[in-house]
């Protein structure tokens, strides 16, 4: 059907085939495409490439990866779930060779492995390619922040294509946090951060001002529902939006989110309605709801 069509063809993949790691039979896949022009790979696998692959790497678990250049973006889970989650849990056994092709990581923070921490601590040359999105959540104790941190700061050092962090703790030890990691991290890592998500209520007075210090460049930022805005007239929401606009200038969605309560669905479509109707001339917003798809939470999102 796509013989005399394909013109360009993208194969990204883990194969435990002893075939593919033989060059010749590898290029033999697409012998029969009459009109093929490019062909690039990435390939992961557990035998070791022969000679002939212009680009062979040999990784941490003994498996190999083989690849064209430019080096197409590989193992995105987004794309083909070879990446996976990890979730360090209260019996977790995490290795660093698991890590090292994390996409997803859950951390709870009042069990983080001691092992995986001291072979961070020890070593300043490690990678996480393919780490995304780090979720940091559960209860600590004032005399936890600074090690939690120290452990927070090396995972986002050492993973160079992170984009989402969410955080999820007791809300009071919030801006200690922030203090720990704007000290421990370089600001060139903290840019790079460009989704953040908060899962417990935060005092707005000086939520933004907080989030400003460590990460500046979102580009959506997702609340919880907060009653000292929600509870107010429409003019103290208003202002929220302003400022958040102000402070991070190149968000382009602000969401609110809330359980699964009529009431919450009623509030975030009242608030919608009246924020599409007083937006503002010189920075004009549009307003959303709904359900999100995990049918856990009704949302209000304020595109700006």
């Amino acid at each position: 059907m796509f013989k005399d069509n394909l013109t360009s063809l993208m194969l990204i993949a883990v194969i435990k085939e002893k075939n593919f790691s033989n060059y010749e039979l590898f290029h033999k896949l697409v012998s029969n495409f009459t009109h093929l022009d490019t062909f690039e790979y990435f390939i992961r696998t557990n035998f070791r490439p022969n000679l002939l692959f212009t680009n062979i790497q040999e990784l941490p678990d003994s498996n190999y990866i083989t690849f064209t250049i430019p080096q197409p973006q590989p193992f995105d889970y987004t794309i083909c779930r070879t990446t996976f989650e990890l979730k360090l849990e209260y019996d977790s056994h995490i290795t660093l060779p698991q890590l090292l092709h994390c996409s997803t990581l859950f951390l709870y923070c009042n069990n983080i492995p001691r092992t995986l921490f001291n072979a961070l601590q020890l070593n300043n040359n490690i990678t996480f390619p393919y780490l995304k999105e780090i979720t940091f959540a559960g209860y600590i104790g004032t005399s936890d922040i600074r090690e939690i941190c120290q452990f927070f700061s090396k995972l986002i050092h050492f993973s160079p294509n992170l984009h989402t962090i969410e955080i999820n703790i007791n809300w009071n030890y919030m801006t200690e946090i922030v203090g720990q990691l704007k000290e421990l991290v370089s600001m060139r890592y903290l840019k790079q951060i460009r989704h953040f998500r908060l899962g417990q209520y935060y005092s707005c007075n000086s939520f933004l001002h907080d989030l400003l210090k460590i990460f500046p460049n979102l580009i959506t930022l997702r609340l919880p529902k907060s009653v000292s805005i929600f509870d107010e007239n429409i003019t103290t929401l208003i202002n929220f939006v302003q400022i958040s606009s102000m402070y991070f200038p190149q968000l382009i969605r602000l969401t609110f989110y809330g359980d699964l309560k009529s009431s919450n669905r009623r509030v975030f479509e009242n608030n919608a309605k009246h924020l599409n109707e007083r937006q503002q001339i010189e920075h004009p917003w549009h307003c959303t709801t709904g359900k999100e798809s995990n049918n856990k939470y009704y949302y209000l999102s304020i595109w700006l």
